[in-house]
């Protein structure tokens, strides 16, 4: 198994939270996302057994990003609907996010490519 370096995340990615707001008369709407945090990350293409094990779960994943692990971290985690994540002006959705043991050593998020707005 290859050590990853610091220089391997030479990707930047910005994490965005979803919210909802409230019109004065109680009525929600999807407010725009905001910008959480701006990270290093390794990007990658999934490996075949990977795209396999995701073709089983039904999911679409179009991509993976691999960031190292911080407390910002622990809701993407618990509620990665609520996330989206933009690399290179394109907008993606977190599939499902990966802690190999709960280590929380290095995450994989597994993203597919948002259609439509933001």
């Amino acid at each position: 198994m290859k050590r990853e370096n610091p220089g391997d995340y030479n990707g930047r990615i910005t994490i965005y939270r979803r919210s909802i707001g409230k019109t004065p008369t109680g009525r929600e709407y999807n407010k725009p996302p905001e910008p959480i945090i701006t990270v290093s990350v390794l990007v990658n293409t999934l490996s075949p057994s990977e795209h396999e094990s995701a073709a089983r779960r039904n999911v679409d994943v179009d991509i993976t990003f691999k960031i190292r692990y911080g407390k910002v971290i622990d809701d993407i985690l618990l509620n990665p609907q609520d996330y989206l994540i933009e690399f290179k002006d394109t907008f993606f959705e977190i599939r499902y996010p990966d802690d190999y043991y709960y280590r929380h050593d290095r995450i994989k998020l597994f993203c597919s490519k948002k259609h439509g707005g933001i």
